[in-house]
């Protein structure tokens, strides 16, 4: 692990000449109480924390020593464009630094890690699916509901007219002179049930033709999504539309 380049010594010479730097004496110790908390930051392993005292050290000072401080603290911090800032701004305040091509390599690298985290960004990025397609599948979905509950209410109709049915039969086989008692319960049921089965019937086979055609109709794009109407009428249900 490369040591930081701390800059206690550096900001002391820079409190002996404050009236020449136009810079008081007050600000340079803040600057250096700043950097000593930074610095038993880093120590702890937080770098965010190191980086805003570090931060407000420069500001009091203006040591470009502290820009090189700064950018290791982004770095591990994971701040990848703040510590290339960083970085560029201390080769530039040290142009002379015999240091300078190594400096500059690393800036190179540190964009270059940038860039590819950009570019994993925008291939990872999921695609906001559009208000149309939210629709049909939202009307896609209740048509299947209505289409079964249409189916379900349609076997239980076939299944009452059955019984009812067979209810009728027995009334009509019953003996000759059998008394009406004995039959008075099949007649009532073969009524009721006749009458409540060809109604399910009815009605589960408009709510199965519904529920498909709008999962039909819903399967389109928005411009080529044909229109349905439902229309309630006196004697049953009237499906329309425009294809």
């Amino acid at each position: 692990m490369r040591p930081m380049r701390w800059l206690s010594a550096c900001l002391v010479l820079l409190a002996v000449a404050a009236p020449a730097a136009a810079q008081s004496d007050e600000d340079l110790r803040e600057a250096q109480r700043q950097f000593e908390a930074g610095r038993v930051l880093f120590d702890d392993g937080d770098w965010e924390g190191a980086a805003g005292r570090f931060e407000r050290a420069w500001a009091l000072s203006r040591q470009p020593d502290l820009l090189y401080n700064l950018y290791v603290a982004y770095e591990r911090a994971g701040e990848l464009p703040l510590a290339a800032e960083r970085l560029r701004a201390y080769i530039d305040a040290a142009p002379d630094s015999p240091e300078r091509s190594t400096l500059e390599r690393r800036l190179s690298h540190l964009e270059q890690r940038i860039r590819e985290s950009d570019e994993r960004d925008e291939v990872v990025a999921p695609e906001e699916p559009s208000p149309s397609e939210e629709d049909g599948g939202s009307a896609a979905t209740a048509g299947w509901v209505v289409a079964g509950a249409g189916v379900a209410a349609a076997i239980g109709g076939t299944a009452l007219l059955a019984v009812a049915s067979g209810d009728a039969s027995e009334v009509d086989d019953a003996p000759s002179g059998s008394r009406w008692r004995d039959v008075s319960d099949a007649y009532e049921r073969s009524g009721t049930f006749s009458t409540v089965g060809a109604v399910l019937l009815g009605v589960g086979v408009a709510a199965a033709a519904v529920g498909l055609s709008v999962v039909l109709l819903s399967s389109g794009s928005s411009e080529d999504r044909a229109e349905l109407r439902v229309i309630l009428r006196p004697d049953g249900i009237a499906v329309g539309g425009a294809l």
